[in-house]
């Protein structure tokens, strides 16, 4: 057993009130905890653990509950993240017994993790020795925020180490490096919250016969011989990556957009993010619907920001999709700090590819999963020039199509339209922009460099509807001031070079 089945059954394990052994590192580099859930805790699992695992007993539990028990960091003058993670050793202030002993630890622990315990209940220093966990989880601890829940690339192939005859066998991810020992007391606490317990755990290192740390086939060994599971703290980080992108129906109704009528489907993932499916038509209709999956940016989506395209893709989008009848745009919640970002920049603008993918691609299990839900398992893929990724392997992708939007100037970000990129989509408010190449024409029609768009006006209809403000045409001024409405008699006129009505 290994992967997800493997953290599945440990994750039973705990919440049946068993043992698991987490592992950290590869062959020689490896170490081991036992691990517990503190809820669970008897005097016979403290015995176990110290004459089987020999190590120090700890519990991990929330730093920000440790500040609320009055139990302060170990070394006061530390300082950086180890000053919350160790802290004084306490006993339970009403102890039965000694606080040395099996019970009298184990009655220490239980007080640890009872809700009404306050600070008068333990007395310092003691036998057990408390631990803090970074809040976020393990995701955090290596990087990741838990809000954020980002999905890293498919798993690499896993490497399956042989063991002797009866021993549980080993398998870890054969390319990523093991992670630090540092992530024991996180990687605990996270096989707990995984299986909707308490998050705090009772854990001990695993030392061997001689006193040093055990190396993996020892692990292994104690793992066969009392049933315990064991798992690595790299299949662990995988699992909970996978398990808080996976996504719930919320709610479904009836939107009018400007592109058409939609149906919105909202979704929540396991952190607690909303995402929406906007679909056009009957996705059951067509064998490979046109798909598009972007990712929220408030700056450009709701403000309008031109140094980046992802207003002009959303919309293009959607009008592409009511455009073919059937369709599904599947838009999914940005991280929660957007907005104590930097204002000026969208990830999706930046020349590196990876910054863009940061953004873009971070979910893409939780899109894959919207499609599933759907009935969607191939898509025609609406892309843009920001696109780099591929979606999850089991929603295929049969056709890539381009969405041409309007790409801002680099040279100055002052949302110019680029002179050497086309106009080639649907124009603000409806309005056609020329399915042709327009040279440093900016948004909205009016005339730039004192040129015409392409010498041509739609007939009979408003240029964009509002006045030119007295912008020169071809260096002339209209009328000194400007023309409130393009009319059938002035389209000619206004297009004849060099002159104006």
């Amino acid at each position: 057993m290994s992967g997800p089945a493997a953290v599945e059954f440990a994750v039973d394990a705990v919440r049946s009130g068993r043992m698991v052994i987490v592992v950290a590192g590869e062959d020689d580099s490896a170490t081991g905890n036992l691990v517990l859930g503190a809820g669970h805790v008897s005097a016979e699992a403290v015995n176990f653990m110290a004459t089987r695992g020999r190590g120090l007993i700890r519990v991990a539990m929330s730093a920000a509950r440790l500040d609320a028990l009055g139990i302060p960091p170990a070394d006061t003058t530390a300082t950086g993240p180890a000053r919350d993670t160790f802290r004084v050793s306490v006993d339970v202030a009403a102890a039965t017994t000694r606080g040395i002993s099996a019970r009298g630890r184990a009655e220490t622990i239980r007080a640890l993790v009872d809700p009404a315990a306050t600070e008068r209940d333990f007395t310092r220093p003691g036998y057990v020795f408390p631990v803090g966990c970074r809040e976020g989880g393990l995701l955090a601890a290596v990087g990741e925020s838990a809000v954020r829940s980002r999905v890293a690339a498919p798993a690499p192939p896993v490497a399956v180490i042989a063991q002797p005859e009866g021993v549980a066998s080993w398998v870890g991810a054969a390319a990523v490096p093991p992670p630090a020992v540092g992530l024991h007391a996180d990687a605990a606490v996270e096989l707990l919250v995984a299986a909707g317990m308490e998050p705090a755990a009772v854990l001990c290192e695993i030392c061997g016969v001689d006193g040093e740390l055990a190396e993996l086939p020892e692990l292994l060994e104690l793992g066969a011989a009392h049933d315990i599971p064991v798992i690595g703290i790299a299949e662990l980080i995988e699992y909970r990556r996978r398990e808080l992108c996976r996504v719930q129906r919320a709610g479904e109704a009836r939107i009018p957009l400007e592109a058409g009528q939609f149906r919105a489907i909202g979704y929540v993932d396991g952190t607690g993010r909303e995402h929406i499916a906007l679909v056009h038509g009957d996705l059951a209709r067509a064998e490979a619907p046109l798909a598009r999956v972007q990712s929220e940016c408030l700056l450009g989506d709701v403000f309008g920001s031109r140094r980046c395209e992802c207003r002009d893709s959303l919309r293009r989008s959607l009008a592409l999709i009511a455009e073919t009848g059937d369709g599904v745009l599947v838009y999914l919640r940005g991280p929660d700090d957007v907005v104590s970002r930097t204002p000026a920049t969208c990830p999706r603008a930046s020349p590196d590819a990876a910054a863009r993918n940061a953004l873009v691609h971070s979910d893409i299990r939780s899109a894959g999963d919207i499609l599933t839900d759907l009935g969607v398992h191939a898509v025609r893929l609406l892309v843009d020039s920001a696109d780099t990724v591929d979606l999850p392997a089991d929603i295929a992708v049969v056709e890539r199509v381009d969405i041409v939007t309007d790409a801002p100037s680099d040279a100055d970000g002052a949302g110019r339209l680029s002179e050497a990129r086309a106009v080639r989509h649907t124009g603000f408010g409806g309005a056609a922009a020329s399915r042709t190449a327009v040279d440093g024409v900016a948004v909205g029609g009016t005339a730039a460099n004192g040129t015409v768009v392409n010498g041509t006006v739609p007939t009979g209809r408003a240029a964009t509807g509002t006045s030119v403000n007295g912008l020169a045409v071809n260096g002339t001024l209209v009328n000194g001031t400007g023309i409130d409405t393009v009319t059938r008699t002035t389209v000619g006129a206004v297009n004849r070079v060099g002159s104006a009505t």
